[in-house]
């Protein structure tokens, strides 16, 4: 890697062209001027992929492993049949009989 030396641009009353953060150091500068921002796009784009309809259907799936189930209160469990009975309301969940399962599994 090649010794590079970092150092702070001139800074502007008023700036059009580049971002121009307040910084102490040039250390801070490109904190705040490239990593940061790089940080907010990358985290935007990966919510922006896995954040769609059906990856939260999944992960309501994957909430239903017995693993899991157990460490569960009844609050937990009754937002987790709510939005069971809302998600797949096409196979026509009968509360109390998803209710019973649940408990059935998480007794095991």
């Amino acid at each position: 890697m090649t010794n590079l030396n970092q150092r702070q641009k001139p800074k502007c009353k008023c700036q059009t062209h580049r971002p121009n953060p307040p910084s102490n150091t040039p250390r801070e500068y490109y904190l705040r001027s490239l990593y940061i921002p790089l940080l907010d796009n990358v985290t935007a784009d990966l919510n922006k992929r896995f954040t769609n309809k059906k990856n939260k259907t999944f992960m309501t799936l994957m909430t239903l492993i017995p693993t899991y189930l157990k460490d569960f209160n009844s609050d937990v469990i009754e937002k987790l049949i709510e939005v069971i009975i809302v998600e797949f309301e096409y196979l026509n969940i009968h509360k109390d009989v998803l209710r019973a399962e649940l408990e059935l599994w998480k007794s095991r």
